[in-house]
């Protein structure tokens, strides 16, 4: 839930308005990756020990994980 109220705040910071507009689009796209797993964890409650739902979750998390390294790289490191 943190990460995505931190990257939803950041898609409509005056920073990211700055930014050329492929580094708001990245941003926008963090922030739906981030939602979409903090919407697995919070319908998945009851089925953590699903192993289908798990491997979901981890591979969203991944995705998110690459899309921080990859935007790093372009605009930050």
């Amino acid at each position: 839930g943190r990460m995505a109220d931190l990257l939803r705040q950041l898609v409509s910071s005056d920073y990211t308005q700055r930014q050329p507009a492929e580094f708001a689009s990245i941003m926008q796209r963090n922030s739906d990756e981030a939602k979409a797993l903090e919407d697995m964890l919070a319908s998945s409650a009851r089925a953590t020990r699903d192993p289908a739902a798990l491997a979901a979750k981890s591979a969203q998390l991944k995705l998110i994980v690459q899309s921080c390294k990859d935007c790093h790289v372009k605009y930050r490191d």
